[in-house]
């Protein structure tokens, strides 16, 4: 699997993610990735991944935790979502922006 900070669509994470951990275990299910983030809902994950929902802070700070992200990736992947889910230019600017100066303190090259 990719690195997350190859990354610029968060949605595509997660479904990489899944399906990497699905295929190294048979029994991981996004049921299993729900309960670890503490969300109720069983497939609220599978609709974030289809685009019908979106993440919230809180959201965002669970499931970097069930996928045992560490603080870079955890930074990276906030600004992932909010990247992709920001209403204005200034929003997606921003994010972008932060986006590009964690790749590049990385080691890797700008988006």
């Amino acid at each position: 699997m990719k690195s997350l900070l190859d990354y610029t669509d968060y949605r595509q994470f997660l479904k990489d993610f899944y399906t990497d951990k699905k295929r190294c275990n048979s029994g991981y299910s996004l049921r299993v990735l729900s309960e670890k983030a503490g969300f109720k809902a069983r497939d609220y994950i599978l609709r974030v991944m289809n685009g019908t929902r979106n993440l919230s802070q809180k959201g965002i700070s669970a499931l970097a935790g069930a996928m045992k992200l560490n603080d870079r990736e955890r930074q990276y992947f906030e600004h992932l979502v909010h990247f992709n889910q920001a209403d204005t230019t200034e929003a997606k600017d921003h994010h972008f922006r932060s986006i590009i100066d964690l790749r590049k303190s990385s080691g890797f090259e700008p988006i």
